[in-house]
This record gives structure tokens, sequence and C-alpha cells, in this order.
């Protein structure tokens, strides 16, 4: 198994924060894309480890990592802080445990035979949600989106929110029917490493979500629901790239 840690050692000098990622619809998208890309090697990997928690279905631990955010001593943080722009440097995450880390670590343990089964449970549900984590475009961003406070559609959120949850809640409730959306939509290219789908998003946040937003605001700035509308065609796109991505690792790891 190839680690990643080659990549690791090329992220942006920036400290890390633990900040909200996709809601729980976007996660279950994610997984649910993935769980249908498995090899059969994969799948029954994946089964054997999820029959531990009496599921068969990544989506039904795909939220886990955010549920135990902050009780879990020595968890990862749930993104990576780049720059807008300018060279990697090699000091990535000082003395804090980023989203790329933890995949590099999480993806090891998986892979590991010799790892026991809870240690490769827990595994795989850093796994699942953390891919999901880097294809949020604020989740690798020197701004998190989280000073900027909005009034989306009516009601007060911050520009975090919209763009992890709300931007997919416009669609509606029916999760299902959303990832079908998702899945036809066809727009997904699977090239490339965590790094590379991470630097992706750092370049969605800094060419287009703040081409016309701050990187903070002190005034609550009013979004129209058209906001939405225009931006999910790059949320579409974000979860189908990381639901495929999530597959394809998978599949690497649990051959």
């Amino acid at each position: 198994m190839r680690k990643f840690s080659a990549l690791i050692a090329l992220i942006v000098g920036a400290i890390c924060q633990p900040v909200m990622a996709w809601g729980p619809q976007g996660h279950i998208i994610v997984a649910d894309i993935a769980q249908q890309d498995l090899t059969p090697a994969a799948k029954a990997q994946v089964v054997a480890l999820l029959s531990l928690e009496n599921t068969q279905k990544l989506a039904d631990i795909a939220n886990w990592a955010d549920a135990v955010k902050g009780k879990v001593p020595g968890s990862p943080s749930h993104s990576v802080r780049f720059a807008p722009k300018g060279p990697l440097r090699q000091d990535a995450c000082p003395n804090r445990f980023c989203a790329l880390a933890g995949l590099d670590r999480y993806s090891a343990v998986l892979a590991d035979r010799g790892a026991t089964a809870r240690q490769r449970l827990e595994a795989l549900k850093y796994v699942v949600h953390l891919v999901g984590d880097i294809h949020v475009p604020l989740h690798a961003f020197v701004s998190t989106g989280d000073r900027v406070p909005v009034n989306f559609a009516g009601k007060d959120a911050t520009l975090h929110k919209v763009w992890d949850t709300l931007i997919i809640s416009t669609r509606g409730k029916d999760t299902a029917r959303i990832g079908r959306e998702v899945l036809a939509s066809g727009r997904v290219r699977t090239v490339g490493k965590p790094l590379d789908w991470a630097l992706e998003s750092r370049d969605i946040a800094r060419e287009r979500i703040f081409r016309k937003l701050p990187l903070k605001s002190d005034k609550r700035i009013v979004l129209p629901v058209s906001y939405a509308t225009e931006n999910w065609p790059v949320v579409e796109t974000r979860l189908n790239q990381a639901g495929h991505r999530l597959g394809a690792l998978l599949n690497s790891l649990l051959r």
C-alpha cells in the first residue's frame, strides 16, 4: 500500500482548525456513491468491518467523525488551512493533526491486516469522513467563512454553513434522490491524490467564493436563494468527485 506521506510533506504550513464539513446529507451522498464503486474484495472487507456495528452501509458511519469531534483525544482536524497562493512549505500543520495527515494515518491503519478489526473500523470511519471533508471548498482555505455572517434565504447563518449544508438542503430533504441526481450528473475527475483534491478546494474558495465576498466581515451579508442555484453545480461536482475518489481509495487500500 502506497502511503500518502510524501504528499503530506508538501502541505502548506498553516494551523488547522476543527470546523464542520458537509452536513449529514453531504456525507451520506459521498458514502453512497463510494459504496457503489467498491470492488468485490473491498466490499467484502467493508461489510465485515461494518458488521461490528450491525450495518453494511458506509453511509451509516459517514457522520461518525463529526459526532465524536472533541470527544476522542488525538482525533484529527477536519480541515487544512491553505494560504490563497504561494509555494507549499514542509512545515505542515504544526502541532496539529490536519485532515490530510489524518487521511495518511488512517489509510495506513485501514490497509493493515495486522491491526485489530476495531482499529480498522475506526480508520474506515475517518477515511470515509475526511475524504468528504477535503472536498468542501472552505475546508482547505485560510478562511473557513465562519467570520462571514450572512442572511441566506431569510435566515441568519455563516458563509461556512451555507457551503457545508444549506446549498445542499435547498435541493430538498430526500437525500437518496439528491444522491441519485449527483451520481447521474457525471461531472467527476478521479485522478490525483488527497493533496490534489484539497488544492482543488482551495482554488474554488479563492477563485469563486471569495472573489466577491470578504474573508471576514463585521456586517451581515445578504445572500439570495439564487446564490444556492448558482453554486449548486460546484457543490454537486465536489460531492460526485468525493464519492468516486473515496471508492477508488478504498479499493486501493482493501485489495
